[in-house]
């Protein structure tokens, strides 16, 4: 099993990502993750595999940008098929922000690793 709980799967190339995952993973595997439904400041997903830069802030307080990916739930559903994932179930959670803040989404994936990739 694999998981991530807002970790790699948001920051780190997924395309790079689930072919690394799927490779270590043996069929019937599964990879468990959650992702953001939608930016913090409630722009929506991206409807395409791509990354946007995110506000960040360094060590020593200054201030930075990083790379994540917020992808729309068929974007995710497209890359997992293409690299070998058998989708067993998602679920979007929704939140209010921290003190009444503007209310996130979290999306929540469980896929299963076929014994070979899609063509």
């Amino acid at each position: 099993m694999a998981y991530s709980i807002f970790g790699a799967v948001d920051f780190c190339d997924p395309q790079v990502l689930l072919a690394a995952v799927a490779a270590a993973l043996r069929p019937g595997g599964r990879l468990v993750f959650s992702t953001l439904g939608h930016y913090k400041n409630g722009a929506p997903p991206a409807t395409e595999c791509q990354p946007a830069d995110v506000p960040a802030r360094l060590v020593d307080g200054s201030a930075s940008t990083m790379q994540r990916w917020v992808l729309d739930t068929p974007v995710w559903e497209k890359l997992l098929d293409r690299f070998g994932f058998d989708l067993v179930g998602s679920d979007a959670v929704f939140d209010v922000g921290p003190g009444g803040g503007a209310p996130m989404t979290t999306r929540i994936f469980v896929d299963s690793r076929r014994a070979k990739p899609s063509p």
